[in-house]
């Protein structure tokens, strides 16, 4: 399953992609006998930094990826049925964006 949470215009301001393993989430729910990817979309090298160590601030979460879109899309491509992609849209996941960086 891949739920994609950002606006019409978060898409078109997204540059790349980080993507984290949700080992709480992974197993059951949405991605029940697979895998939960939280999918963190940034629109600078500097968000993407930011956003790398906010994730690794998360005992629960780990890195899986930090790629562009296209990456992205293979790595979307060849997901199992058991697998939950999340991809998040910054205005709802604010604790992972810097506040510095307006995300509406």
């Amino acid at each position: 399953m891949i739920e994609d949470k950002r606006t019409a215009a978060e898409k078109k301001t997204t540059i790349g992609f980080v993507v984290a393993i949700d080992d709480f989430l992974s197993g059951w729910g949405h991605a029940e006998h697979g895998v939960s990817f939280y999918v963190l979309p940034f629109r600078s090298d500097g968000e993407r930094i930011h956003l790398r160590g906010r994730v690794s601030e998360r005992e629960e979460m780990r890195i899986q990826a930090d790629r562009g879109p296209r990456f992205v899309r293979g790595l979307i491509s060849e997901h199992r049925q058991c697998d939950h992609y999340s991809i998040a849209s910054p205005s709802d996941a604010r604790w992972f964006y810097p506040e510095a960086i307006d995300v509406t």
